[in-house]
């Protein structure tokens, strides 16, 4: 299945016709339309309101082997309880690194060639998350080991 697949999937599911999934993310019927039969993709920004309509996560629009959604699945609790970075900014954080994953899936799913996947992927913005993130999850535990 693609993402317009799965758009179709998770809106039968919830018993949503296609005008009632445009109407909940502001969108006009003939683009979902367009969606579901895989002749445009959507943005990211779109994803999530789609996502959001359907009541699912991105990823669940954007693979569809049980496996790989099993494993994210699995990340996703484990995220969810592993509280790395102290008070409100857990959550921004935990947030941010869902964005980059959700962002980085669907374009690997797509095969995509962007720019800025490629600069994500190789570049500063990506190293620079991850050494932040490794900062404020060793100065959490330092911390808590003087308690």
């Amino acid at each position: 299945m693609n993402v317009g697949e799965n758009i179709r999937k998770y809106r039968k599911e919830k018993g949503l016709t296609q005008s009632e999934l445009a109407e909940k993310t502001h969108l006009a019927t003939n683009t979902i339309q367009r969606y579901e039969k895989g002749h445009r993709q959507p943005t990211m920004q779109v994803l999530e309101k789609i996502a959001d309509a359907l009541g699912i996560p991105v990823y669940r629009l954007t693979f569809n082997d049980e496996e790989s959604l099993k494993a994210i699945e699995k990340a996703e609790n484990i995220l969810k309880n592993f509280k790395f970075v102290p008070n409100d900014d857990s959550e921004k954080a935990l947030n941010c690194f869902k964005y980059l994953l959700d962002y980085l899936f669907i374009n690997w799913r797509q095969n995509s060639t962007d720019e800025s996947l490629i600069n994500i992927m190789n570049g500063k913005m990506l190293h620079d998350f991850l050494t932040n993130m490794l900062i404020l999850y060793n100065n959490d535990t330092n911390s808590n080991r003087d308690i």
